[in-house]
């Protein structure tokens, strides 16, 4: 045996290193545990990596699991905003196409792309909700995670993009960035009943263990759905199937909860575009 006598001082910092990683895998859930996959869904979200944690929530969203009224509404919320984000950059590519004629083929291909990943953000997002809906959730649905960290105003680069004005790929890395932060953050503001109002969710964030009544989750959830459906109708991507998949489920939200002059308006939008077309 080596006694601490006979340890060189530069090996000391090394095995106490060694020491407190091994002290740190014995005490942290085990891998691929309902626990580990919950403390990564944190982590990664904390990160900025929102599709890693989408990823890592989505062994837990099934009925009766531990963290499953923990990690429905937060998948949701995830889910819902990347989706926006992606609609949210290709719609300004759509309109940069209009006002640049000469590079009006790159900013479809872009517009394209876009649609391309908002439409696997829906159809994420579409799951999730129908696993939610399967659950039966409480009055009560917890909001496990921080604050989301986007900016509520617009973003500049998208404003540029519509404008016909060609980005680089530093200004393009930051609006994606920037758009999907910024949706994420709008989601989580209608899921706690703040609408749009970044301050006021904030306030709501800042309590000890959050939760918001089952009536204005839903309500924020219908919300998505029917904003989210826009994506598949005939100027979009012209999928009428999802189009009314998505409706559906905020018809279905919306009857499952008192009604209210802002439910009855958002119901009254559902249903006319339910409405076969002539």
């Amino acid at each position: 045996m080596v006694s601490g006598a006979q340890l060189s001082p530069l090996r000391i910092p090394f095995l106490l290193c060694l020491a407190l990683s091994l002290i740190s895998c014995a005490t942290g859930p085990a891998p691929n545990t309902p626990p580990w996959f919950w403390q990564a869904a944190q982590d990664t979200y904390r990160m900025g990596d929102y599709l890693k944690a989408i990823d890592h929530l989505q062994p837990l969203i099934a009925p009766g699991g531990e963290f499953t009224e923990r990690a429905q509404p937060f998948r949701l919320v995830l889910t819902a905003g990347l989706a926006r984000g992606y609609i949210d950059l290709a719609e300004a590519f759509e309109a940069g196409a209009r006002m640049n004629e000469k590079a009006a083929t790159e900013f479809r291909r872009r517009m394209n792309v876009y649609r391309s990943q908002a439409n696997r953000r829906t159809m994420n997002f579409a799951e999730s909700f129908l696993a939610f809906e399967k659950t039966g959730p409480g009055a009560a649905i917890p909001i496990a995670f921080p604050y989301p960290s986007g900016n509520p105003l617009p973003v500049a680069e998208l404003t540029k993009a519509g404008q016909g004005i060609a980005l680089s790929e530093t200004e393009l890395a930051t609006a994606e960035r920037r758009a999907i932060e910024r949706a994420i953050l709008m989601v989580a503001s209608t899921a706690v009943g703040a609408e749009e109002d970044a301050a006021k969710a904030q306030q709501i964030f800042s309590g000890q263990n959050v939760t918001v009544p089952k009536e204005t989750f839903l309500l924020g959830m219908a919300k998505q759905l029917h904003g989210l459906s826009q994506l598949y109708a005939p100027a979009k991507m012209n999928e009428p199937d999802k189009f009314q998949l998505l409706n559906e489920r905020a018809l279905e939200a919306l009857k499952s909860i008192p009604e209210t002059p802002e439910t009855k308006a958002l119901l009254e939008k559902v249903e006319k575009a339910l409405k076969p077309k002539k």
